[in-house]
C-alpha cells in the first residue's frame, strides 16, 4: 500500500500566531466528523519552506502548490490560514471546480478547523466537490 499523502498547508498572513497555528493543527489531527471513522493525524500537514506564501493571494499559493508537485502531497486539496483565520479561525480550503461548461476554475470555502480533515478527504477522492462538502 502506497504512503498516504497529505493535503497541503499554507500560511498567508503573519497574524496567524505560532501558538494559533499549533492549535488549529491540534484539531486538524484530533477532529472527528463521524465516530465511525477515526481522527487522522498529521493528514493536514504544513508544507515544509513555504515561508514564501505569507502575503501571497489564494490562487497564487494554489498554482505555486501544484507547480512544485510534491509527491507527498496531495494536489488538491490545499488549506491556507490566512487574515481571516486569526480573526475567527476559520480556514479556507481551495480546490478546482468543474463548471457546467467543462472548465476547471478555482474555488475555495472557509471551514472551522474540525470540520477541514473530513472535507479534504472527500475532495482528494473527489466524492463530493466543494460545494457539496460545504453544505
Amino acid at each position: 500500500m502506497p504512503p498516504r499523502r497529505n493535503a497541503g498547508l499554507y500560511v498567508s498572513s503573519a497574524s496567524v500566531t505560532d501558538a494559533l497555528f499549533a492549535e488549529l493543527v491540534q484539531v486538524f489531527d484530533t477532529a472527528q466528523d463521524f465516530a465511525e471513522f477515526p481522527p487522522l493525524p498529521g493528514y493536514i500537514h504544513p508544507v515544509p519552506d513555504s515561508e514564501w506564501a505569507l502575503g501571497e493571494q489564494p490562487a497564487e499559493i494554489y498554482a505555486r502548490h501544484r507547480q512544485t508537485r510534491f509527491p507527498e502531497y496531495l494536489a488538491k486539496p490545499v488549506v491556507i490560514l490566512d487574515e481571516q483565520t486569526a480573526r475567527d479561525k476559520s480556514m479556507l480550503v481551495l480546490s478546482p471546480l468543474l463548471t457546467d461548461d467543462g472548465v476547471f476554475v478555482l474555488h475555495g470555502v472557509r471551514f472551522d478547523a474540525r470540520k477541514v480533515p473530513g472535507a479534504a478527504v472527500n475532495l482528494e477522492i473527489s466524492n463530493q466537490d466543494l460545494d457539496d462538502v460545504s453544505k
